[in-house]
């Protein structure tokens, strides 16, 4: 595991903290290893909202099929629709944070580049 990802989400049950580190270090490999402190922390949250992200549409899935099949309590429409509207909001959110990832490391690497000395052809 890269360096610093050890202490992420101490305090949390080892289930969570293991599923959560899992996104993290996918972001990491994704974003080729992130250099600067705001992306890692910004990684972090992302990687918290796709936890929550993934939570919400299971709910919704679970939700909806039990309407469909009829089995146990069934859920009303409403609440089914509101389990589609709320998942539909986080993805769209967690959209958003992925880009917003993805344009910090672009402007981190470009940074870089400009600090390094162009080789004279």
């Amino acid at each position: 595991m890269p360096y610093g990802v050890w202490t992420l989400w101490d305090d949390t049950p080892p289930p969570v903290r293991k599923a959560l580190r899992a996104v993290y270090r996918e972001l990491r490999a994704e974003h080729a290893g992130l250099t600067s402190p705001l992306a890692k922390r910004y990684a972090k949250s992302t990687a918290e909202l796709w936890a929550v992200t993934d939570a919400l549409s299971q709910e919704a899935a679970v939700l909806a099929l039990t309407r469909k099949t009829g089995q146990g309590r069934r859920a009303n429409r409403r609440l089914v629709q509101q389990a589609a509207k709320r998942q539909a909001l986080h993805l769209g959110s967690l959209d958003g944070a992925l880009a917003k990832l993805a344009a910090i490391v672009a402007k981190d690497r470009a940074k870089k580049l400009a600090v390094l000395p162009r080789r004279m052809a």
